[in-house]
């Protein structure tokens, strides 16, 4: 089934899979997901807008055997390692419009550095086509981008892109 801009109903897409492949435990532990290919398993769910669901099986004993411990661990680590430092931070945000121009939607909402969604940029619900300005004051280098919606207003965001201001010209890069 298809989901509708309209519906009534928000229903997230889920990623399931095992941490190991196959879904039960077996004493070899053949086929665990190292850290990295956990990273990457995340970034094609979780970055793609779903929750990801690791299945992950119990020894004969009702525990988690320490390889597949470590694994989660390792992945755990370089997760918050990648998204430890927000450059963003220091940016100044500007838009091109805010909700009833209250201070409540601002821009500058963007760069709180909390990850939920009391607060948030937003616009009037006419408005079809907005640009959010971060200007960090020097060039920046930067990996990974989060870019979330809050889902309390619907869904409002069909597409994005992103651009660099290069000799003054706004250069769309992803």
């Amino acid at each position: 089934t298809n989901g509708h801009r309209d519906g009534a109903l928000w229903i997230p897409a889920e990623a399931d899979f095992p941490l190991r492949h196959g879904w039960f435990w077996h004493p070899d532990g053949h086929g665990r997901h190292s850290p990295g290919q956990l990273v990457n398993l995340y970034f094609r769910s979780v970055g793609l807008n779903c929750t990801m669901d690791i299945g992950i099986a119990p020894d004969r004993r009702g525990l988690i055997d320490e390889p597949d411990s470590e694994a989660l661990k390792g992945f755990g680590e370089r997760i918050q390692a990648i998204f430890k430092t927000d450059l963003a931070i220091n940016a100044k945000a500007s838009a091109s419009n805010t909700r009833g121009k209250s201070r409540q939607y601002a821009a500058a909402n963007v760069l709180n550095g909390k990850s939920h969604f009391r607060t948030y940029w937003a616009t009037d619900d006419k408005i079809r086509d907005a640009e959010l300005i971060l200007d960090f004051g020097k060039p920046v280098e930067f990996s990974v981008i989060s870019l979330r919606e809050p889902i309390q207003l619907g869904h409002r965001i069909d597409l994005w892109s992103l651009d660099v201001l290069k000799e003054g010209q706004w250069q769309e890069f992803a």
